[in-house]
């Protein structure tokens, strides 16, 4: 038996993408049910049922009243599930985009109320690096580039509001931020949309307009969120 793991959806459904790919559940064979799940995973029922929630999102699970939880026998299907790491780290992002949701939004909203006139240029500057390299974004390396712009122009509005703690807290989410600038590949058009999102918040902060900030800050991981949820369809669907 393996040992348990951490109690997170993104790594039970990495626990059972392994079941998959052992063969420890074959095409049409039921689920170990939600309880025992949760005793190998060392984590709760609930967590369980929204990893296989996940699943079935993908056309992976099969739900029978009485019964339990199918594995599907779709080969096209279960091979773009298991050889799609894009889809397995769904669920980190979604945390780390609602974690953002909650400090950005004080990150940003402090950003237009002390920003000084060289942290207003400094910050177009940065902005403007950003949109440039979003016109390269078609290539690997023009990607590459765009998604480390992106992150050090969000880095740089906690970097204005001179609070070391929330610097070190957004910093924190450096990794997965940037996993989740990789979905960019799959609809680089969108990029266009992030830039317009980013124009909008550096536009509040140059302003000094906090409530602004915060809207266009929201409505920028909204749209992160509509994003993800096109590119895991596309995945799912091989469209």
């Amino acid at each position: 038996m393996r040992e348990p793991i951490e109690s997170t959806v993104a790594q039970v459904v990495d626990y059972i993408r392994e079941m998959i790919v052992r063969e420890e559940i074959k095409p049409g064979a039921r689920f170990p049910s939600e309880r025992n799940l949760a005793e190998l995973t060392g984590t709760s029922r609930n967590t369980v049922r929204e990893a296989l929630h996940y699943f079935e999102t993908l056309g992976l699970v099969e739900k029978r009243v009485g019964s339990g939880s199918y594995l599907a026998e779709d080969p096209d299907a279960l091979y773009r599930a298991v050889n799609s790491r894009q889809l397995l780290v769904r669920y980190n992002i979604l945390e780390m985009i609602e974690t953002r949701r909650i400090l950005e939004t004080g990150i940003v909203r402090l950003a237009a109320e002390r920003a000084t006139e060289e942290d207003k240029e400094r910050l177009q500057a940065i902005l403007a690096d950003s949109l440039k390299k979003g016109e390269k974004v078609k290539t690997a390396k023009g990607l590459s580039a765009y998604i480390q712009s992106d992150y050090e122009l969000h880095r740089e509005f906690a970097v204005i509001t001179d609070n070391v703690f929330l610097l070190e807290m957004f910093e924190a989410l450096r990794d997965t931020f940037l996993d989740a600038g990789n979905y960019w590949k799959y609809q680089p058009d969108k990029v266009r949309d992030s830039n317009r999102f980013h124009q909008l918040i550096v536009d509040a902060i140059v302003a000094g307009d906090p409530d602004l900030a915060e809207q266009h800050l929201k409505a920028h991981l909204d749209d992160m969120v509509v994003m993800l949820d096109q590119v895991e369809t596309q995945l799912a669907t091989g469209k």
